[in-house]
């Protein structure tokens, strides 16, 4: 019952922000990045409803902007909460997105990281490029190496993508393990009550010389630790 509850809410305030928000597509970049955060916000907050708190471990380990986060993937709360933590931050996701109604609109004002996934090395070179036009803004790049949301006990062998974004751009990231499945299921709609807790974990430095199977190996640790 509060999980329906909580979609009723998260639904209007959706629309609500959706309309509200649209002038500030019209003044100057730095604006727009409001967006997220205060739509983000609300969606965060309404949470409580259901119980569901969140906490930030690990956050010492952050060096200075800009970075990659890899992060674990369980459900769309990660997302939202990442709006949160970072002012201006670059998601990596898929195209299809920027396709949405409104969302997609404004997924292109904020300049997202949007790739095609069956294109190959061809996204690969997406991620590079756009990413690099990121790091020179000084925001961080966001990327989720399951390709996908997983249930907490799964595991998946990680796309090299963040590989290359850490080779190209030369700078460091920051693994990111979570247990957000655990109260925000992936499929379904029924919330359980707890606490959902982010880690960052150690940076792995852009001035490390590792292979690429020795980079995977050593992120994948960290996520799935």
């Amino acid at each position: 019952m509060l999980s329906i509850i909580y979609y009723i809410i998260v639904t209007v305030w959706t629309v609500v922000a959706a309309v509200a928000l649209l002038p500030l597509t019209l003044m100057p970049r730095r604006f727009h990045y409001l967006i997220p955060r205060i739509w983000c916000g609300g969606m965060v907050a309404a949470l409580k409803i259901c119980g569901i708190t969140y906490r930030v471990e690990g956050l010492h380990n952050l060096p200075s902007a800009p970075f990659i986060i890899a992060s674990r993937h369980q459900s769309a709360f990660e997302t939202l909460a990442y709006s949160l933590i970072f002012k201006m931050p670059a998601f990596v996701l898929k195209q299809e997105l920027l396709k949405l109604p409104l969302i997609g609109f404004y997924l292109r004002k904020v300049g997202m990281i949007a790739i095609d996934r069956k294109a190959g090395v061809k996204s690969l070179e997406q991620i590079i490029s756009q990413g690099r036009a990121c790091i020179n803004e000084g925001r961080n790049i966001i990327i989720f190496p399951e390709g996908t949301r997983t249930k907490p006990d799964e595991r998946r062998k990680l796309n090299r993508g963040v590989y290359a974004l850490w080779k190209d751009l030369k700078i460091p990231v920051v693994p990111v393990s979570l247990n957000s499945g655990h109260f925000w299921a992936k499929n379904g709609i029924s919330k359980k009550a707890g606490e959902i807790v982010l880690s960052f974990h150690t940076m792995i430095p852009s001035n490390t010389d590792l292979s690429a199977d020795e980079f995977m190996a050593k992120l994948e640790e960290a996520i799935y630790n």
